[in-house]
């Protein structure tokens, strides 16, 4: 069985985000295990890649000047015949 390092934090909440956590506190046993699961949920969310500056930026056309570059893009990348 393998063991989960954890890291001990703390944290200062405005009256009404721990009133919120406190509320959540049923559903999940506790403050911490409210804490942890909606954390979990939030890293496991789809990310929204349309919205991210690199994929904006990978979609928008370019012109390397290679005629043959989407057939032998190996050749180019690793300067390798195609296999």
């Amino acid at each position: 069985m393998s063991r989960v390092t954890a890291r001990r934090t703390q944290i200062y909440l405005t009256e009404e985000q721990y009133q919120y956590l406190r509320e959540k506190a049923g559903d999940y046993g506790s403050v911490a295990g409210a804490i942890r699961s909606l954390i979990e949920e939030k890293m496991s969310a789809p990310r929204d890649y349309q919205k991210d500056p690199f994929y904006q930026w990978a979609t928008t056309p370019a012109t390397s000047g290679i005629s043959d570059l989407g057939s032998n893009h190996d050749k180019y990348i690793y300067d390798e015949e195609k296999r």
